[in-house]
């Protein structure tokens, strides 16, 4: 197996600037100056290369939110991309923000510790790195120990194979004061901006009694800033091979920064027209037609779709099953989960799949929908399923 070196290198975002007069009070509101979107952008600039005759055009660098995804607990994580040093080539940070704390859920930083034999993927955070909160003081240290267990691809003569290794270490957050930082997009008031540093400092292991060989004395150990404005994000990092990198537009949450060719002068927000598919956390109305959707068998009702990002769809709804020669039935609610595709005719491919247990049967009763609608649609067909009665006949229809 090839030999790993052990490397403890220290990468920074942005060159060092004098510790000036702190925001009011030595605190900031952490959040703020982390404002992410799926929309979020921050196009970097050597001041150097503008207006200089050695550069046909000046040299750029773009810092972008490549991806949004909805956890299962609401939070909105967004991936903070981009291709910043010779030594780490693409660089990935994983941000939300949780009931008023910004955390780190991951972040992929370990290019250049390993071997070419071996790749290191992005590495999710247990727990998340907690990166400061509406009060978060100036030149405190904020330190979260973390565990990691990521699948690493090893190469071995002509062979390639995966490997489960653990990560260990501790992930530590500092926001620092800065001065007052020129622009192309303006000028930047040391009382608004702060620098985030974050050091990682992991130690890897693994079962695998080869694999674990050649990781030990493998140490992660990098620093990497960037100086961040309230409400306007990235403002000075250090950019490919060191170039200082300062901010010359950006589109953040609800605002632009800098100047952009007409037609878009004044960016301050994005409309994208949709198909009237769905809107969002929409109640669905099962009373219009004069009560809950039913067949006499199976009624739906309190229904409420969630069409979320990347496509994934939800729904919670009440069902009830009547039985026979019964007084009365008893509603659960039952959870959906599912998907939509946008057709390029404008329509969509509507999936749902939920399932619960219901006092009147003996099986699992299992919902479904699968439909094609558009935007004149008004109904969608759920489907069910539950086994056979007590009797050997089949117990299905439609809703």
């Amino acid at each position: 197996m090839h030999a790993i070196r052990t490397t403890a290198t220290t990468c920074l975002l942005t060159l060092a600037g004098a510790l000036l007069a702190p925001a009011a009070d030595g605190q900031i509101d952490a959040p703020t100056y982390m404002p992410l979107s799926i929309f979020s952008v921050w196009e970097m600039v050597d001041p150097t290369t503008i207006d200089n005759e050695e550069f046909k055009k000046p040299v750029t660098q773009l810092m972008s939110v490549t991806k949004g995804v909805v956890r299962d607990d609401g939070v909105v994580e967004y991936n903070v991309r981009t291709k910043i040093f010779d030594s780490v080539k693409d660089i990935i940070y994983t941000f939300g923000v949780d009931d008023g704390d910004l955390l780190l859920y991951g972040a992929r930083i370990t290019a250049g510790d390993f071997d070419d034999a071996i790749s290191v993927p992005k590495i999710v955070f247990d727990p998340p790195v907690f990166c400061g909160d509406d009060n978060t003081v100036l030149g405190n240290p904020m330190a979260t120990p973390v565990t990691a267990r990521v699948k690493v691809s090893v190469e071995v003569g002509n062979d390639d194979f995966s490997a489960q290794v653990d990560v260990m270490g501790t992930v530590t957050a500092t926001w620092n004061a800065v001065g007052t930082i020129v622009t192309p997009a303006g000028t930047f008031d040391g009382s608004d901006l702060a620098r985030l540093s974050l050091n990682f400092f992991f130690t890897y292991s693994s079962d695998d009694d080869d694999v674990n060989d050649e990781l030990q004395g493998v140490v992660t150990n990098k620093t990497v800033q960037g100086i961040m404005g309230a409400n306007a994000g990235f403002v000075q990092i250090d950019g490919a091979g060191g170039s200082q990198m300062v901010l010359n537009r950006a589109i953040v949450s609800g605002a632009n920064w800098g100047d952009f060719p007409l037609p878009l002068d004044d960016v301050t927000h994005l409309e994208v027209p949709t198909p009237g598919l769905f809107s969002l956390d929409r109640a669905i109305d099962t009373v219009a037609d004069g009560g809950p959707a039913t067949d006499g068998f199976v009624t739906i009702s309190s229904a409420v779709l969630r069409q979320e990002l990347g496509g994934k769809l939800g729904m919670t709804a009440m069902v009830d099953v009547a039985a026979p020669g019964a007084d009365g039935t008893t509603a659960v609610e039952v959870t959906f989960k599912g998907k939509t595709k946008f057709l390029p005719d404008g329509g969509a491919r509507v999936t749902l799949k939920g399932k619960t247990i219901h006092e009147n049967l003996l099986k699992k009763l299992n919902l479904f929908v699968k439909q094609e609608v558009t935007a004149g649609s008004t109904e969608v067909v759920m489907g069910y399923k539950a086994g056979k009665d007590e009797e050997g006949n089949p117990i299905a229809g439609e809703v």
